[in-house]
């Protein structure tokens, strides 16, 4: 390591200096008296110059500089960019490697960076398009002053180092972190065992650094170091420094590709015999491996990564070797929000762990003799409930008898130690089922927590379950009804902006569906076909939306909320930018861009169709996040929310849509690179905030990290218990939405409702045309703000938010009372109540409003003033249907959401086809009329179901049989 070259300003006098210069001067009266008295003036003028100079130029005592105090912390992390640093030096190491000082902006700024951490730097050649980025960890200390090291290796053909290698100081170099790698505690391991190859050792030094200078940090550290030659062992003086200071503690061995002939170390590739020679015995208490290194390297020692966040399955020689993946390093931490709540999830576990772990009961061997009653009347009540499930004898383990007596032999030798039992259980590994019930010193360590910890239920698997039958489960819940782990607890603005960016994902997409509507006839000219045929554009989306609805609910309900919201967006955006053709902007525009994937009208409504199938999955899945988030009485406020924004897409899509359309700058295909902007902007959202929220989920992440820090592999989530294909559930969520579709009237009576609506809604896509460009002479931007009135209805109807909600949280209080129960629940019915004070009524209104004043002898202002009233109405249907839906079939809401979502969006595409036509020969007024007929003849379903809504249900197969208050 360098030591910092610092120079010492001494301050002097400047050298006197003379300029003599002549004068004239007068004759003294007294020559004599005059020239003494100036010689004596002079000689004391001299004295005092000489005295001077000396005290000005006298050596001076070295002055003492006070030290530096830490500055600023250069790398702050989060949007802060790029810094350009200074190369202030330059070592060479060996060959083809150097050390690189990079200068702080200032003297005593240090770097900032977390241990274990790197920073990325990048590069652009005059002649690349891309830059280069590349990651390095500097070898320099965290806490150093001024500056950062690093130690980097010359590849052929490497763009980064090669541009390094070729800096001279003066240069910069843009650097950005800190990019957190393995979270270092002191202590935290009692050894870690490190395998590096080439500048694989950086990381590990980093790390080996940190803890031999921590006192308080007691880690042991083994170090297998392999490269080519003697010369290219980098860092080689520091660790053997550290291993002279620390010879207890630290140990390094160096294996070489090409040694020379008087190397004593080792001599080849880092092989299973050398591991197994140097690293612990994999049994051998509290390890870590850290594993870094070229590909092959990393190949060979542990297997391909999956991904940089998955291990994947272990393989290569450490697998061999015993080994299990829990003990390595993933180096690379996901910038996504669920894997960052997985990971402080597994520190929570973790936390609660250790503390149980020191409870003195479980350091004997077990849970205190209360508990292993309690324990064991529950399981024989169990046993009792189940006993006609039990198997024949025929069926039975042979084995049961050994283990038994087994069992007990060790129960009875009161006097064998813990350990000993410990080892027998290493021996012999625990085969507890419901027929031999471990005794207190049977239990291992994750055996015994699972009797103390909270919010875990010990049951036997059951016929049903499949697996072993009899063999202990231990299930894991929430920690009681304040968990902070379930999402219904989180605060109240994490919930809010949880539910926001959900309903952000609803808006994007449903903005897609309509946006191509404005420009119908610009592409039907440039295409060549008629304005009928490039509607299919919107139709086809439609349609994909539907058929999309029906797959997107069971993949989130086997891996979560979140893969599903980001994977399926991601593809969204893939085809949406398949979809534009030809040029992006027009001829007499500022520049043309070259065609696109879609260069005619096929391909352009394929990739429309395909885009909405993975568009379609807040349209199923949104309905279950807001079910995660919100209790039945928060969805009165919480839901609305999520509803105005997925209905403000297809509403506020139009007015963009018209102003591209009219557009003299940009081309009529601008409509879906804004919906692509626009998309990636959300989709940057839920990566880096949204929280998964599916409690199935949640609870499996808890097993798994259950599992990884016990050792126990018996714990479960509910969802895995059962070892259901997801191809099984598949075909449920195919097979059981339209069977609830043929059987169910609440069912059909709804989708039938929200059908029409959605008719209503997107044949005004081609409508709106000719009711405000044909008759009132819009332009194709002013007939698009025409659909604001709508969006303007959609807020007035969340503003009743407030007044039904205080109506629900009264009833309910009252509802409690009297029933005696504080699990008390509203009906179904009461969900209506938002669209019976004047929803269902306002929408056949507005239409028959909008049908008869649409004429160009009345004011543009009247159908206007009608749509407001079609939006209140819309959205009130839309909430109390979907909110009676969920309520009415709880566990088979998701089917019967997609039943609905189906069918809606199926008619509305094929009406959006023949709205235009539709609309052109029956006329605005009849068209109008006849919707508003059909909204009229549903308006009393709401009032149906609230009356008799309770006595169907009772009949149904699938509904809840709640009664009314």
């Amino acid at each position: 390591m360098f030591a910092r070259s610092s120079c010492k300003a001494f301050r002097a006098a400047a050298p006197l200096k003379s300029g003599g210069r002549g004068y004239a001067s007068e004759g003294s009266s007294s020559a004599g008296g005059g020239s003494g008295r100036w010689l004596a003036y002079g000689t004391i003028g001299l004295a005092t110059a000489g005295g001077l100079g000396w005290y000005f130029n006298k050596p001076s005592a070295p002055s003492i500089a006070a030290p530096l105090q830490p500055g600023d912390k250069v790398f702050k992390g989060g949007d802060q960019g790029f810094i350009a640093l200074k190369l202030e030096n330059i070592e060479n190491i060996s060959h083809n490697t150097k050390r690189f000082r990079f200068a702080f902006p200032e003297a005593n700024d240090v770097s900032g960076l977390p241990i274990a951490s790197a920073v990325i730097t990048k590069y652009k050649g005059p002649d690349m398009e891309k830059p280069v980025i590349r990651p390095y960890t500097p070898v320099s200390d965290e806490d150093t002053m001024g500056y950062m090291d690093f130690v980097i290796k010359r590849y052929p053909n490497g763009p980064m180092t090669e541009h390094i290698h070729s800096m001279a100081p003066g240069q910069r170099l843009d650097i950005k972190g800190p990019i957190p790698k393995y979270p270092m505690e002191e202590n935290k391991h009692e050894h870690i065992a490190m395998i590096a190859g080439g500048t694989g050792i950086t990381p590990m030094y980093q790390v080996i650094r940190n803890i031999f200078k921590n006192p308080n940090d007691k880690t042991k550290v083994t170090l297998v170091y392999g490269n080519v030659t003697e010369d290219d062992i980098l860092l080689k003086k520091e660790l053997h420094e550290l291993e002279n200071t620390y010879p207890q503690r630290f140990r390094a061995f160096y294996t070489l590709d090409k040694p020379s002939e008087g190397w004593t170390m080792g001599k080849g590739f880092i092989t299973k015999d050398v591991l197994k020679q140097i690293l612990p015995e994999p049994n051998q208490g509290n390890i870590k491996l850290l594993v870094c290194g070229p590909p092959p390297l990393f190949k060979a020692i542990s297997g391909t990564k999956n991904s940089p966040t998955d291990q994947g399955e272990l393989t290569g020689i450490l697998k061999d070797l015993g080994y299990s993946r829990l003990k390595l390093l993933d180096e690379i931490i996901s910038i996504m929000q669920s894997f960052r709540q997985y990971r402080q999830l597994g520190h929570k576990i973790d936390q609660q762990l250790r503390s149980h772990r020191g409870n003195k009961d479980l350091e004997e061997g077990g849970a205190s003799p209360e508990q292993d009653d309690s324990q064991d009347r529950a399981r024989q009540q169990t046993q009792d409930h189940i006993g006609v499930q039990q198997p024949p004898d025929s069926q039975k383990d042979p084995r049961e008898g050994r283990r038994s007596s087994h069992t007990s032999s060790r129960s009875r030798a009161d006097d064998s130690s813990d350990e000993e039992a410990e080892e027998a259980e290493q021996r012999e590994p625990s085969t507890e089922s419901l027929h031999a019930i471990p005794t207190k010193s049977d239990r291992s360590i994750g055996t015994r927590l699972a009797q103390t910890l909270t919010g875990l239920t010990v049951r036997p698997r059951l016929t049903k379950d499949g697996g072993e039958w009899g063999e202990l489960m231990f299930v894991v819940g929430y920690q009681g009804q304040e968990d902070m782990m379930n999402p219904h607890n989180w605060s109240h603005w994490k919930r809010w902006y949880a539910t926001s960016i959900v309903a952000l994902i609803g808006f994007v997409v449903g903005a897609a569906s309509s946006i191509d509507a404005s420009v119908v006839s610009n592409a039907a000219r440039e295409f060549g076909v008629s304005q009928v045929v490039e509607s299919l554009a919107t139709g086809l989306f439609l349609v994909g939306f539907g058929v999309g609805s029906l797959f997107a609910g069971p993949v989130s309900e086997t891996i979560g909320r979140n893969p599903v919201y980001v994977g399926t967006l991601s593809l969204f955006m893939v085809f949406v930018m398949a979809s534009v053709s030809t040029k992006l902007l027009r001829p007499r525009s500022i520049a043309n861009v070259p065609k696109g994937l879609a260069p005619n009208i096929g391909a352009q409504l394929a990739f429309r169709f395909i885009a909405a199938l993975f568009a379609s999955t807040p349209l199923t899945c949104a309905g279950g996040s807001m079910a995660d988030l919100w209790n039945p009485l928060e969805r009165f406020y919480a839901f609305p929310v999520f509803s105005n924004s997925a209905f403000m897409g297809p509403v506020i899509a139009p007015v963009i849509g018209g102003y591209i359309a009219q557009s003299s700058i940009v081309g009529w295909r601008w409509v879906e690179w804004t919906t692509l902007i626009v998309s990636g902007g959300v989709l940057a959202l839920v990566t880096c905030f949204l929280p998964e929220t599916h409690t199935p989920t949640l609870l499996r992440w808890k097993a798994s990290h259950l599992r990884r820090l016990t050792g126990e592999k018996r714990y479960v989530a509910p969802i895995e218990i059962r070892d259901e294909s997801f191809t099984a559930r598949l075909r449920t969520n195919l097979y059981r939405p339209f069977r609830l579709t043929a059987t169910e009237p609440i069912v059909i009576l709804v989708a039938l409702y929200l059908t029409i609506i959605y008719i209503i809604l997107f044949t005004f896509l081609d409508g709106y045309e000719l009711i405000f460009a044909e008759i009132h002479g819009t332009s194709p931007g002013t007939t698009g703000l025409c659909f604001l009135g709508i969006a303007i209805g959609l807020c007035v109807s969340t503003a009743f938010v407030p007044l039904l909600y205080g109506w629900a949280k009264r009833d309910l209080s009252s509802l409690k009372e009297r029933s005696g129960d504080p699990n008390a629940k509203l009906p179904p019915e009461y969900r209506l109540w938002y669209t019976m004070i004047g929803g269902c009524i306002a929408i056949p209104v507005s239409l028959f409003w909008m049908a008869w004043t649409s004429d160009p002898d009345i004011s543009i202002w009247s159908p206007l003033v009608a749509s407001v009233f079609f939006g209140y109405g819309m959205l009130s249907l839309f909430i109390s249907a979907y909110q009676y839906i969920i309520d009415s079939y709880e566990d088979y809401a998701a089917s019967a959401l997609s039943s609905i979502t189906f069918i809606r969006y199926l008619a509305a595409g094929g009406m959006v086809v023949a709205g235009y036509p539709f609309y052109r020969n029956m006329g605005v007024h009849y068209t109008v009329t006849i919707l508003a007929c059909l909204s009229a003849v549903m308006a009393p379903v709401p009032y149906i179901f609230y009356a008799y809504g309770e006595r169907i249900r009772s009949k149904s197969k699938y509904a809840t049989s709640m009664e009314s208050p």
